[in-house]
């Protein structure tokens, strides 16, 4: 039920999100037992609550496809007699996580934006007016976010775009002109979004 580390800011890893995102794609695509997928879907949104600012395709695309089984099985009645021993519990989980949000201008914006010559370059944002540093105690001066739309800086403003990286860095360095990435941070997401017909 807790799917990542959220405090203190010295166990929290850019690659924990991933890592869950990943784990939740096949449980939530292929599990048939209602109250485990009822236990699944909370636990991935307790996980999107923080992944959803950073902006990543691959994560929007990943519990768009999780989020939205789950809300197709609800609407077919799947988890009526869910944990009967809890009384209405069943019944006011599901509506409640049949609900949910794609960020679609958010993935298509990233998308879009992700540079075609994958070069790693050095970006510094920390001086900009229009970035919020991350207040929670003992954090990094380099993290924070955009203070117009609360999220990640837009991916071409920000020194990298794989998917197991930070997208809340404000300063950092992704092999300063030196690396050169493969295009899987492009297709994986694009792929996957056509896939589950979330994009055309």
């Amino acid at each position: 039920m807790e799917p990542r580390p959220f405090f203190p800011p010295g166990n929290i890893v850019p690659w924990d999100n991933l890592l869950a995102l990943l784990a939740f794609y096949p449980l939530m695509q292929y599990e048939d037992d209602p109250e485990l997928l009822i236990l699944y879907r909370q636990s991935l949104e307790h996980c999107w609550q923080f992944a959803s600012r950073h902006k990543n395709p691959l994560y929007n695309v990943m519990y768009a496809a999780g989020a939205q089984r789950f809300a197709r099985l609800a609407e077919e009645d799947y988890f009526d007699g869910a944990f009967p021993e809890a009384g209405p519990y069943a019944k006011h989980a599901v509506a409640q996580l049949a609900e949910h949000h794609f960020e679609l201008e958010d993935t298509l914006d990233s998308l879009r934006g992700m540079p075609l010559e994958l070069i790693g370059w050095r970006m510094e944002n920390s001086h900009r007016l229009d970035v919020e540093f991350d207040p929670m105690p003992g954090q990094d001066r380099t993290v924070g976010w955009s203070k117009v739309d609360r999220k990640a800086l837009p991916i071409e403003e920000r020194a990298h775009v794989r998917h197991d990286r930070d997208a809340m860095k404000i300063d950092a360095v992704e092999g300063d002109g030196w690396d050169e990435h493969e295009g899987s941070f492009f297709l994986f997401p694009y792929c996957m979004a056509r896939y589950h017909g979330l994009i055309e």
